[in-house]
Protein backbone atom coordinates (compact mmCIF):
# COMPACT_ATOMS: atom_id res chain seq x y z
CA UNK A 1 0.00 0.00 0.00
CA UNK A 2 1.74 2.90 -1.59
CA UNK A 3 0.47 6.49 -1.40
CA UNK A 4 1.79 9.04 -2.81
CA UNK A 5 1.90 12.92 -1.87
CA UNK A 6 3.58 15.74 -3.56
CA UNK A 7 6.42 13.08 -4.83
CA UNK A 8 6.71 11.24 -1.32
CA UNK A 9 5.45 7.49 -1.08
CA UNK A 10 3.97 6.53 2.06
CA UNK A 11 5.47 2.97 2.69
CA UNK A 12 3.81 -0.31 3.82
CA UNK A 13 5.78 0.72 7.57
CA UNK A 14 3.60 3.92 7.37
CA UNK A 15 0.45 2.38 6.16
CA UNK A 16 0.52 0.15 9.26
CA UNK A 17 1.39 2.60 12.17
CA UNK A 18 -1.54 4.72 10.36
CA UNK A 19 -3.61 1.71 10.57
CA UNK A 20 -2.85 0.73 14.11
CA UNK A 21 -3.43 4.57 15.68
CA UNK A 22 -7.09 4.99 13.77
CA UNK A 23 -8.15 1.12 14.66
CA UNK A 24 -7.14 1.72 18.34
CA UNK A 25 -9.56 -0.20 20.76
CA UNK A 26 -9.91 2.50 23.18
CA UNK A 27 -9.61 5.48 20.82
CA UNK A 28 -6.12 5.98 22.71
CA UNK A 29 -2.89 3.84 22.14
CA UNK A 30 0.65 3.84 23.66
CA UNK A 31 3.40 3.64 21.49
CA UNK A 32 4.60 0.65 23.45
CA UNK A 33 1.36 -0.75 22.58
CA UNK A 34 2.03 0.33 19.12
CA UNK A 35 5.22 -1.57 19.06
CA UNK A 36 3.92 -4.53 20.42
CA UNK A 37 1.47 -4.64 17.59
CA UNK A 38 3.97 -4.22 14.70
CA UNK A 39 6.16 -7.14 16.55
CA UNK A 40 8.85 -4.03 17.07
CA UNK A 41 11.40 -3.97 20.26
CA UNK A 42 12.00 -0.90 22.33
CA UNK A 43 14.94 0.04 20.27
CA UNK A 44 12.41 0.52 17.28
CA UNK A 45 10.89 3.78 19.59
CA UNK A 46 12.98 6.45 17.67
CA UNK A 47 12.15 5.07 14.27
CA UNK A 48 8.14 4.63 15.38
CA UNK A 49 8.40 8.49 16.55
CA UNK A 50 9.88 9.47 13.12
CA UNK A 51 7.29 7.58 11.47
CA UNK A 52 4.34 9.16 13.27
CA UNK A 53 6.02 12.65 12.19
CA UNK A 54 6.40 11.57 8.77
CA UNK A 55 2.52 10.87 8.43
CA UNK A 56 1.87 14.13 10.51
CA UNK A 57 4.44 16.42 8.58
CA UNK A 58 4.70 14.82 5.22
CA UNK A 59 1.11 13.55 4.60
CA UNK A 60 -0.72 15.43 6.45
CA UNK A 61 -2.31 12.77 8.58
CA UNK A 62 -4.39 14.21 11.62
CA UNK A 63 -2.53 11.97 14.86
CA UNK A 64 -2.52 13.65 17.89
CA UNK A 65 -1.07 12.40 21.20
CA UNK A 66 -2.27 12.92 25.20
CA UNK A 67 -0.34 13.34 28.41
CA UNK A 68 -3.89 13.41 29.63
CA UNK A 69 -4.66 10.53 32.56
CA UNK A 70 -6.84 8.06 31.17
CA UNK A 71 -6.56 9.74 27.66
CA UNK A 72 -2.58 8.54 27.47
CA UNK A 73 -0.99 7.88 23.68
CA UNK A 74 -1.65 8.52 20.19
CA UNK A 75 -4.88 8.91 18.07
CA UNK A 76 -6.59 9.83 14.80
CA UNK A 77 -7.82 13.48 15.06
CA UNK A 78 -11.94 13.33 14.17
CA UNK A 79 -13.51 15.89 15.80
CA UNK A 80 -12.72 19.81 17.51
CA UNK A 81 -12.01 17.90 20.97
CA UNK A 82 -9.25 15.81 19.57
CA UNK A 83 -7.87 18.82 17.80
CA UNK A 84 -8.25 20.59 20.69
CA UNK A 85 -6.55 17.78 22.71
CA UNK A 86 -3.96 17.37 20.37
CA UNK A 87 -3.20 20.89 19.74
CA UNK A 88 -3.17 21.58 23.80
CA UNK A 89 -0.79 18.43 24.15
CA UNK A 90 1.94 20.36 21.51
CA UNK A 91 1.68 24.01 22.86
CA UNK A 92 2.58 22.34 26.33
CA UNK A 93 6.14 20.81 24.89
CA UNK A 94 6.92 23.75 23.60
CA UNK A 95 6.36 26.18 26.51
CA UNK A 96 8.27 23.19 28.26
CA UNK A 97 11.17 23.44 25.52
CA UNK A 98 10.66 27.48 25.28
CA UNK A 99 11.58 27.69 29.36
CA UNK A 100 14.42 25.18 28.68
CA UNK A 101 15.85 27.79 25.90
CA UNK A 102 15.46 30.45 28.02
CA UNK A 103 17.25 28.87 31.23
CA UNK A 104 20.15 28.08 28.35
CA UNK A 105 20.25 31.50 27.38
CA UNK A 106 20.58 33.22 30.56
CA UNK A 107 23.41 30.27 31.62
CA UNK A 108 24.94 31.52 28.29
CA UNK A 109 24.79 34.66 29.31
CA UNK A 110 26.45 34.26 32.64
CA UNK A 111 29.29 32.79 31.27
CA UNK A 112 30.17 34.99 28.81
CA UNK A 113 30.05 37.57 31.62
CA UNK A 114 31.73 35.77 33.54
CA UNK A 115 34.64 35.70 30.57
Amino acid sequence: MDHEKEGLIMTQEHANVLNIIKSAEHKYISSTDILAKLNKDKDYHRKLQQIISELVNDFEIPIGSSSIEGRKGYFYCKNDSDFHIAKRALISRVEALTGRLDVLEYCHQQIDREA
